[in-house]
């Protein structure tokens, strides 16, 4: 286990971290809570989702996901690039997206 002062010595900042069971059927509504909240979807496994967020409330940023599902496509993902989205990772047929939301002065 990592402790909070050496996550700050790697990474300049403290992070929370939080793990959400999910499915197909409720990850999409996860994902958006999450996003709402803060939470940066940094990886994920079978039905969990693993995410962080800055400790500091000011530093942390609305997110946005987006999952695509069937075989990827290179022209898909690069569309998806050019629009501001970064490729966070593929777990099947399902490809995640991520994104720092255009919401401005909202409150965690």
């Amino acid at each position: 286990m990592v402790t909070t002062e050496e996550r700050v010595a790697l990474t300049g900042a403290a992070w929370e971290y939080q793990d959400r069971l999910a499915t197909a059927f409720n990850e999409i509504s996860v994902l958006e809570q999450m996003g709402r909240e803060g939470w940066e979807l940094v990886s994920f496994g079978p039905l969990v989702l693993n995410f962080r967020r800055p400790e500091t409330v000011s530093a942390r940023a609305h997110w946005e996901y987006c999952r695509t599902v069937g075989l990827p496509s290179s022209g898909g993902r690069k569309e998806l690039e050019q629009a501001g989205w970064t490729y966070a990772g593929s777990w099947l047929s399902y490809h995640y997206f991520k994104r720092q939301s255009c919401v401005k002065g909202a409150a965690f």
